[in-house]
């Protein structure tokens, strides 16, 4: 994720987290239990509410987030908006898990 895109993209994935607590906490629980995986059940919890988040950004935000995505090289080439906004949504989950794994490092009492 670019600085352009976090900036873009930062105040949903923190949204996404507050509102979404015991999802969250259930995230950090398992990345505790199981380590690193390349896949949590309970990331899927997010996957709707990203989904929704992204594609109700304003229109200025989701032209800024497709002019980026097509301004950086990427691996797998998109051709539609709304693919590029779903990929968007993805790439929020994996902010979110990223973000899981840093505050169930910090957490003590769980």
């Amino acid at each position: 994720m670019t600085n352009k895109e976090l900036a873009i993209l930062g105040n949903s994935i923190k949204k996404l987290i507050k509102s979404n607590r015991s999802a969250w906490i259930d995230l950090k629980k398992e990345i505790e239990d199981y380590g690193y995986q390349s896949y949590y059940c309970s990331q899927d919890y997010f996957k709707q509410a990203a989904i929704k988040e992204v594609f109700s950004l304003s229109k200025e935000a989701k032209e800024k987030l497709i002019k980026e995505w097509k301004r950086s090289y990427r691996l797998i080439k998109l051709n539609t908006d709304d693919e590029i906004l779903n990929q968007y949504a993805l790439i929020v989950i994996d902010k979110i898990v990223s973000r899981a794994r840093a505050a169930g490092a910090r957490t003590v009492n769980w």
